[in-house]
């Protein structure tokens, strides 16, 4: 895996785990989702909890009035988690449009400036809207912060860039107790492992390398050293029920 690449799994990770420093820092609250020590089983205020999850990653270009049916109907069917894209990157498009961000239902652009980053409300009321309207209907949302092929290229300076968005979706997403972060993307050809600097990615996603951080002690203490990246085949054709 060259540097590039390696750099840009970083901005990823950084950028989604950045979103919640707010939350962990202190730690003064009990936090909403956890693992169990064994790191199988997932909790939801202590209670175990199943992911059924739902992709919608373009769940923001649809209508408040889709959303709502939409959570409805999923709510319906059981399903406990939705998965959507919070931002999404044009990769099929005119010319002029390739590498831009996706504007939502109404025609609104997610920022109104990429450096310094800052959020256009018209486009995250809309965000804000299905949170809060999954949240009625029991649903929990796995949001992801972008693609993570995206997080090297969207914005002008990419490491300074990628830590005001995750700092900015931090403080907005603090405190809602039906939110789970996402790091997504596909990369090719990764067949390599490496090591990673701890320290270094602590200071960048936490603001610290104090250990009494539970979300640096749990990386400096519990993540494996060794980062690995891979393309996987599958040994036969899956199953499919309906």
């Amino acid at each position: 895996m060259d540097a590039q690449m390696k750099e840009l799994i970083r901005l990823t990770v950084v950028t989604a785990l950045f979103a919640l420093t707010s939350i962990l820092s202190g730690c003064q609250r009990t936090l909403q989702f956890h693992f169990t020590v064994s790191g199988h089983h997932m909790l939801n205020n202590g209670q175990p909890f199943f992911w059924l999850g739902d992709t919608s990653w373009l769940l923001v270009k649809r209508s408040p009035k889709d959303v709502q049916h939409y959570m409805a109907n999923r709510r319906s069917k059981s399903f406990t988690v939705i998965q959507m894209m919070m931002v999404r990157v044009h990769h099929h498009a005119p010319t002029d449009l390739l590498g831009q961000p996706m504007n939502n239902y109404a025609g609104d652009s997610p920022f109104t400036s990429l450096d310094p980053v800052t959020l256009n409300e018209a486009y995250w009321r809309h965000v804000d809207f299905i949170v809060e309207k999954a949240r009625k209907h029991g649903l929990t949302m796995a949001l992801a912060t972008m693609w993570g092929q995206d997080a090297g290229s969207l914005f002008p300076n990419p490491l300074k860039n990628n830590y005001e968005y995750g700092k900015l979706l931090g403080q907005r997403y603090q405190y809602r107790d039906n939110v789970i972060w996402l790091v997504t993307g596909e990369y090719e050809k990764i067949n390599e492992n490496w090591q990673a600097d701890k320290q270094a990615e602590a200071y960048a996603v936490f603001s610290t390398e104090d250990v009494s951080h539970p979300g640096v002690d749990y990386l400096i203490h519990r993540s494996h050293p060794v980062y690995i990246g891979g393309s996987l085949r599958g040994v036969e054709p899956p199953s499919y029920y309906d």
